[in-house]
């Protein structure tokens, strides 16, 4: 029975990977778990390769992601983690001095405790570093899910010259005018390594359940928006009457102006629907094509009674030919945050024109000219040529598609409970007025 190429590239995977045994398996899963074997296909052998080596890196980024996200098992870990980055930037010279023969010390004194672990239980050191690809696989998740958030902030944050070059120089105006200052007098004051704790450590704990609460609550809050935009407002009339502009130069058309940039932030902060930049996903759709041979018809898609179809997943299942096969639905999800509405819409688009076959096995002649592989009777022994015992063949034919993924904001509106009732107020008044003029 021949080799698929599964097993090649299992046993490619088994030569670079040290080996275990039962215990290790069931308390984490490895290469030889359904989910990664299944995936073994789609993804390069060099990439698995880079992906191994780099488990110990990524285990640990994941792991430092997951303390400032405030995700450790123990809360302490986190706040161990904001004593040391404190440490680090208040007495930077003496880590610089001391660090490295401290972090010797502490490396054999972690080593030889491990190791004499090791000889209690009787484990050897080859299984504790078997590098687990699911977990892998996960901690990249973690990884990306971070970098989106990252990516996001920076896209909602970024100098937009193209489409709104006004609002993007006076950004860089309030920036290099206000902040630059405030930052380099703070930095004179306190000294650089303090302020950068002080930032980083503020930065951690609005990362915290309860400081991401108090966010929630301040953001939400009426009075709140209504103080930041008369902040915003009067720095901005500020900033116009120190570029000399005709109409902000006296104390009074500050203020008018300042009462104009208000209104407009406030308008903004109350916009109904806030999209947001589409994600999307890219997934290769694989489905085979199955033929018998019958004595005097050839190759045809009629199969015995009870076997498969003549379309098929990679289990086998039967699913619809490649002409009659469609992508799912386009969803929407809605979810409440508070006051606001988190509109989700999942649409999927095919990013291929059209189906294409798969000849990745044509270098090892497992397949023929046109994609077939050979196979008995029984499904089993898979060749790329055809013979007298060769009764049934499959192709495998791929198309990728992308699923584009786009969230929408609905917020509530702000100042609904001062404008919006002295409005309903004053029509309610006319209609009362109205009707009674009629009814005399």
């Amino acid at each position: 029975m021949s080799r698929s190429r599964f097993d090649v590239e299992a046993e490619k995977l088994a030569e670079q990977v040290p080996t275990t045994d039962t215990s290790v398996l069931d308390h984490a899963s490895s290469f030889s778990s359904p989910h990664t074997f299944t995936t073994l296909d789609s993804i390069p052998t060099p990439i698995l390769r880079l992906l191994t080596q780099l488990a110990p890196l990524l285990n640990l980024l994941a792991y430092i992601t997951r303390l400032i996200n405030w995700e450790a098992r123990n809360v302490c870990e986190t706040l161990l983690l904001i004593a040391v980055y404190v440490s680090v930037c208040v007495w930077t010279n003496y880590v610089v001095i001391f660090g490295l023969p401290l972090g010797f010390m502490v490396y054999g004194v972690v080593s030889w405790m491990d190791n004499r672990k090791r000889q209690k239980t009787n484990k050897s050191a080859d299984e504790d570093s078997q590098a687990s690809l699911d977990i892998t696989l996960e901690n990249i998740k973690i990884l990306n899910e971070q970098i989106t958030q990252l990516q996001t902030w920076y896209h909602n944050h970024r100098l937009d010259w193209q489409a709104h070059p006004s609002h993007a120089r006076r950004q860089l105006q309030i920036g290099l005018v206000y902040v630059s200052p405030v930052w380099i007098a703070l930095c004179w004051i306190f000294g650089s390594s303090t302020l950068m704790a002080i930032v980083g450590v503020t930065w951690i704990i609005l990362r915290s359940p309860w400081g991401r609460v108090v966010v929630f609550a301040l953001e939400r809050n009426v009075i709140v928006r209504h103080m930041m935009a008369t902040f915003q407002g009067l720095l901005l009339a500020i900033e116009m009457a120190l570029r000399g502009k005709k109409r902000v130069r006296t104390v009074r058309e500050i203020i008018r102006r300042a009462r104009k940039e208000r209104g407009k932030a406030l308008e903004k902060a109350s916009v109904q629907a806030t999209p947001s930049q589409p994600s999307e996903l890219v997934f290769k759709f694989e489905i085979f094509e199955n033929q018998r041979w019958w004595l005097g018809v050839d190759w045809t898609s009629n199969m015995m009674p009870g076997e498969r179809t003549p379309w098929t997943d990679s289990h086998n299942d039967p699913i619809p030919s490649k002409s009659a096969f469609d992508l799912p639905e386009p969803s929407t999800t809605v979810s409440n945050d508070g006051d606001d509405q988190i509109i989700t819409v999942k649409e999927w688009k095919w990013a291929d024109p059209d189906w294409w076959v798969d000849m990745k096995l044509r270098k090892e002649g497992l397949v023929d000219e046109d994609g077939w592989q050979y196979t008995n009777n029984a499904w089993k022994n898979p060749s790329g040529k055809g013979g007298l015992r060769q009764f049934t063949r499959r192709r495998k034919w791929c198309r990728n598609a992308k699923l584009v993924e786009t969230v929408n904001l609905k917020k509530a509106a702000v100042g609904s409970t001062g404008t919006d009732s002295s409005k309903e107020r004053t029509d309610r008044k006319r209609s009362t007025i109205k009707s009674a003029d009629d009814s005399s």
